[in-house]
């Protein structure tokens, strides 16, 4: 299972590839954000496009 950082680092390693695809900017919320995860936690995120 994923925590925040590993969620943010993903998406900041994959910045230029999502650009490409339209992608301004990626918010994260839900239960991640709150630090209440778990094993049946989905990964809530917004995307901003162009």
């Amino acid at each position: 299972m994923m925590n925040l950082n590993q969620i943010i680092e993903k998406l900041e390693n994959n910045k230029e590839k999502l650009k490409t695809y339209g992608v301004k900017r990626i918010g994260v919320f839900g239960s991640y954000v709150k630090n209440k995860q778990n094993e049946k936690s989905d990964i809530d995120i917004i995307v901003e496009f162009e």
